[in-house]
């Protein structure tokens, strides 16, 4: 009897090293499907970086599509067959739901050759044999680029797992978008010349990354339309940022996002439970393009046919122009910006533009805040929640902020460059040049003949810019409007900073004043550069371009194009701070120590 045993534990012990050896196969076999499949969407992205950005003789374009189709048959191969090598085959669908689905539609696209062509056909019976071939080549391409998505996701959610302080993880992904949208500006076939100096790309691509609208070439005629699409793509990736994007296509393709990218989520999007961020990021991209949409709508009803050639290119004027409104950054299609004739008479335009500026400058989380307290569909009536103190901060401030500054450039600007307007001209001038100082960059006035006094006080209003978790600027209004409040508490000779039955905590006013002196001396240290860099242009526009750039603005007083390379790139930089923001830039080269048990006593300085 023992003698079976010993005989049956070893026969048992021999299954389980195979077993284990089998496992260790797959699991090899699994990430070297893995590595392919990644190097596959790699080549297949560079080929239609080509096939799309160079202009190629049509053999090698031939050539390209042949390519694609070997790469999307040979990436289903390996797709299938990492599923097999999975581990638990059930429970990898389960998680990558998305994926799956796309590699089904793949499947049948593949081994049903004639489906695109039959469906092409089915909707348009006069399409030609060339044309039902590009339909299939299309379909390709789409299928491909839908495989580039689930790789870039899934190398986003992956960069997580290392160590990186999320500011710097949110510095070096703007920093990433805008060189990879330089490279993509600068493509042949982007421009109508052909190519593009390499320091304008990167000064065009951080000033759309950026949402800033500083321009050194215009927009509508010198770029293609692909070149505009870049631009489109590059101002709507960077208003709501890459990780929040990543975040909720996961969140919509069934992907399961992990534990640390949440916390980073949390950090950047200042949410107070990390339980809260998948509600929180569909809510903010939800929230965008419910708002862009309806703007678009608005802004294509508002555009007659006179203005532009047909139907399409008012679907595109207004989707352009909603995108570059909601996310405050300020790029139009016509070479004279909203200053245009016709455009600058269109008071339905020019209101919806105004109500997108300032949905995008409220900020996410006012937004997100917002959503969750008002339901029209509760039982409980219409607010279900109280609005939180930062929500009531930012709209109490945005409003005075709006109402004071259309109050003083109407006053400062009615005997000057306003002479000549009727009373609603002047009102709508006004309001427009108030709500774009939010650092939208739009403006309907030629600002290099404004007053010197409008244009300091313009710099001010700048300077404050948009609210937090915005698409954006400047120092903040709550930054503000908490500095402004703690010297009030001062005067009256409070320890504390108070507002409507609710303390402000300490780690707020310190932030605060934090922000507004660094934002002071980066500033001052660009204001110095440029003059050096530019001694032939006066202080007032110079400042007034800084201050822009810092604060994501986008307006101008005309000396963007004239600028320097040197100049060009102070403006670069000044751009990406405000957008990061100086205080993550800050954290990102400061190592975080946690608070020590113990304090040291405490000595009065005079103040």
């Amino acid at each position: 009897m023992s003698k079976l045993l010993s005989r049956f534990k070893k026969e048992r012990g021999g299954q389980n090293r195979s077993f284990e050896k089998w496992e260790s196969y797959g699991d090899f076999l699994y990430r070297a499907f893995r590595i392919l499949r990644a190097v596959l969407a790699a080549l297949a992205g560079i080929s239609m970086v080509a096939e799309y950005g160079f202009n190629l003789e049509p053999a090698y374009s031939e050539a390209g599509n042949l390519l694609r189709i070997y790469i999307l048959n040979i990436y289903f191969i390996l797709s299938m067959l990492q599923i097999v090598t999975a581990k638990n085959i059930p429970e990898y669908i389960k998680l990558r739901k998305g994926e799956s689905l796309l590699l089904l539609f793949i499947g049948a696209y593949l081994l049903f050759p004639d489906l695109a062509s039959g469906i092409a056909l089915s909707l348009n019976p006069n399409l030609t044999p060339v044309a039902v071939t590009n339909v299939y080549l299309v379909a390709s391409q789409v299928f491909l680029l839908l495989a580039l998505v689930f790789n870039w996701v899934r190398l986003s959610s992956r960069l997580t797992n290392f160590r990186i302080h999320p500011p710097a993880l949110l510095m070096f992904s703007f920093f990433f978008l805008i060189l990879l949208g330089s490279l993509m500006l600068s493509l042949p076939k982007a421009t109508h010349a052909a190519g593009m100096d390499f320091l304008d790309a990167l000064f065009t691509s951080a000033s759309a990354v950026c949402v800033t609208g500083l321009v050194v070439v215009d927009t509508g005629s010198y770029f293609t339309f692909t070149g505009q699409l870049i631009i489109l793509f590059l101002i709507q990736l960077g208003g709501l940022g890459i990780m929040t994007l990543t975040t909720f296509i996961s969140v919509i393709v069934g992907n399961t996002a992990q534990l640390k990218e949440y916390a980073t989520l949390r950090d950047m999007l200042d949410e107070e439970s990390t339980g809260k961020i998948r509600q929180t990021v569909l809510i903010i991209v939800l929230m965008t393009l419910i708002i862009e949409t309806i703007g678009a709508i608005s802004i294509y009803y508002s555009v007659d046919l006179a203005y532009l050639s047909g139907r399409k290119d008012k679907i595109y004027f207004a989707i352009f122009h909603s995108v570059s409104a909601f996310c405050n950054a300020g790029f139009s299609l016509d070479p004279k910006g909203l200053t245009s004739a016709y455009l600058v008479s269109n008071n339905v335009l020019l209101f919806t533009v105004m109500a997108l500026i300032v949905l995008g400058g409220l900020g996410f989380p006012v937004m997100s805040n917002i959503g969750r307290a008002i339901n029209p569909f509760s039982r409980r009536g219409l607010i279900r929640r109280r609005l939180s103190l930062h929500s009531k901060i930012v709209i109490v401030s945005t409003v005075v902020l709006l109402v004071s500054g259309f109050v003083l450039i109407y006053i400062l600007e009615t005997k000057h460059s306003f002479v000549g307007m009727d009373f609603a001209d002047q009102f709508v001038a006004s309001l427009f040049q108030s709500v774009t100082l939010r650092t939208a960059g739009f403006n309907t006035v030629d600002f290099s003949v404004l007053t010197e006094p409008t244009l300091f006080i313009m710099v001010l209003y700048m300077w404050i810019g948009a609210s937090p978790g915005s698409t954006g600027g400047g120092i903040k209004t709550t930054t503000f409007t908490v500095a402004m409040l703690n010297l009030i508490s001062l005067g009256r000779g409070r320890r504390y900073v108070e507002l409507w039955g609710r303390e402000i905590p300490q780690v707020a006013v310190i932030k605060s004043f934090a922000t507004i002196i660094l934002s002071v001396f980066f500033i001052a240290m660009a204001i110095f550069a440029l003059m050096l860099a530019e001694p032939d242009k006066e202080f007032i526009p110079l400042l007034f371009e800084v201050i822009s750039a810092f604060s994501t603005v986008g307006l101008t007083t005309g000396v963007t194009a004239s600028l320097s390379p040197a100049g060009k790139s102070i403006i670069i930089i000044m751009m990406f701070l405000g957008r990061i923001g100086l205080l993550t830039f800050l954290f990102t080269f400061l190592r975080l120590k946690s608070e020590g048990k113990y304090r040291f006593s405490e000595e009065n300085i005079i103040i």
